[in-house]
């Protein structure tokens, strides 16, 4: 195993929260070699756009909440995705529609990072969770940081 965390994520189904919908995603640290003392998750909904000329990613911030502690109980965290963050992909296409962009692939994915404490020092790891609908399809570490945090930011609507 490696000297950071990597995490399974598990769809729990359903919830409302304040008036919204979303999908309640357990994240888990299955890498028992770490031992994590304190730790703080952010996220970010993100759309990467593949045309045969050019790759953007496109973020909106307000699909997920926003910052999750790390819980030693969970051994991890719940991250809460917005129901219809679907919704999110469609103007996407329709940004390519509008642009006369060819041949484009759409990928969403939730980008995360954690800042951890293990051993005393402080670190950061960073990684993308496939989805496919309401369906995960996994997690994947990212040593590519820089490439999703410079993203482009929409406002969902």
């Amino acid at each position: 195993m490696s000297l950071h965390p990597f995490f399974s994520a598990k769809n729990e189904g359903e919830i409302s929260v304040g008036g919204e919908n979303y999908y309640k995603i357990y994240l888990e640290n299955t890498n028992d070699v770490i031992d994590i003392t304190k730790g703080t998750f952010s996220f970010l909904y993100i759309v990467i756009v593949k045309t045969e000329e050019t790759e953007v990613t496109l973020s909106w911030d307000e699909v997920v909440k926003p910052v999750e502690e790390y819980d030693d109980e969970l051994n991890g965290c719940f991250l809460l995705l917005k129901k219809d963050y679907p919704d999110c992909e469609k103007m996407a296409q329709e940004i390519c529609e509008n642009s006369k962009l060819k041949e484009v692939s759409f990928n969403p994915h939730v980008f995360f990072c954690i800042q951890y404490i293990n051993a005393s020092q402080e670190k950061m790891a960073y990684y993308l969770l496939e989805l496919t609908g309401d369906k995960i399809e996994g997690v994947i570490e990212v040593t590519e940081s820089e490439r999703y945090i410079q993203s482009i930011h929409m406002l969902h609507r």
